[in-house]
């Protein structure tokens, strides 16, 4: 590990102690929203448009998916826009396109707003001036991925207060009427991804990184497209994985921190290091394989903040 890499380890872990109170109330929102929506689910369903590289027009050359494009960017635009979706889900059936009605701050003693449902990594004081600007940066990269709208012009007072959610598909090229956000029907098996309950009610949604959890609804994705592959595990080469789900190198590495967190079992080559580098060639002919994957059932079940944490802490040199 570089040094360089090992300074943003230590920065994170420490984080995550030194907000932990911040993480678990946010955790609490998405437990009251759970209890009180009235759509009990084990599952979230999350098309699996979100990772999939979109057409390319004429400019763009550049394969990316909705989910591959916000995972390398600071901030909680990904983290966000799959609240939204458990914020929908937990209150509407599926089939319902929904009207995304919270307010960007709570007021008084009302419904949780947008802000409200992240944690407060912010040193403002009043704290409410940072929870503000988190969730606005959040929306406006929403907005620019075609995966929300913003009401109203820039200045004006309120805008944030009218968000509306869009599909999945990231697609600017669609009436926005069209493509308000539904929830996905149960025979939309072969479309979605589904994402435990536990992946929100234990805080994994707000402590993975938007690289994190691009990477790993790419491996949920490819288990569901090839689901005879499970016992050896999925796997996609480099140049298909960049074309079909936009992942680059950077945002793929973070496949170590996953398996390290418990949340998937890399299969590794034996001729590699853990870091992924060769070690030994079986012939003058050898050609690297890409690592294979499965998810392990339960993963999301342990705590994310002390389980990733823990691990971040455990990797550093004694």
């Amino acid at each position: 590990m570089s040094r360089r890499d090992l300074e943003r380890q230590v920065a994170r872990a420490d984080a995550l102690r030194q907000h932990a109170a911040a993480y678990e109330r946010a955790r609490g929102e998405l437990g009251e929203i759970y209890e009180v929506g009235g759509r009990i689910r084990s599952h979230y369903a999350i098309r699996s448009d979100l990772v999939h590289t979109r057409p390319r027009s004429g400019a763009d050359s550049s394969p990316s998916s909705p989910a591959g494009a916000l995972a390398p960017l600071k901030g909680w635009a990904l983290q966000l826009y799959l609240i939204s979706i458990f914020d929908a889900q937990s209150r509407r059936p599926a089939g319902a396109t929904v009207d995304h009605a919270r307010p960007l701050h709570r007021a008084g003693t009302g419904p949780a707003g947008w802000a409200d449902l992240l944690p407060t990594i912010t040193q403002t004081d009043p704290p409410r001036a940072g929870m503000r600007r988190q969730a606005v940066h959040a929306l406006n990269l929403l907005e620019r991925q075609h995966l929300a709208v913003i009401a109203g012009r820039g200045g004006v007072a309120g805008r944030y207060d009218g968000v509306q959610f869009l599909d999945e598909t990231g697609d600017g090229t669609r009436h926005t009427w069209l493509r308000r956000y539904s929830i996905p029907r149960a025979d939309a098996a072969g479309e979605v991804v589904q994402l435990p309950k536990a992946f929100f009610l234990n805080g994994w949604v707000h402590v993975l990184t938007a690289a994190e959890i691009t990477t790993y609804l790419m491996i949920l994705d490819l288990r569901a497209r090839y689901p005879e592959s499970g016992r050896d595990g999925v796997f996609k080469v480099a140049a298909q994985r960049v074309d079909r789900y936009g992942v680059r190198r950077d945002v793929y590495a973070t496949h170590g921190q996953l398996a390290g967190y418990g949340l998937i079992h890399r299969l590794d080559d034996p001729a590699r290091s853990a870091d992924g580098r060769i070690i030994r060639r079986s012939s003058p002919r050898y050609t690297r394989q890409p690592y294979r994957f499965r998810t392990i059932s339960g993963g999301f079940d342990r705590p994310a903040l002390t389980t990733v944490s823990t691990y971040l802490r455990s990797q550093l040199p004694a």
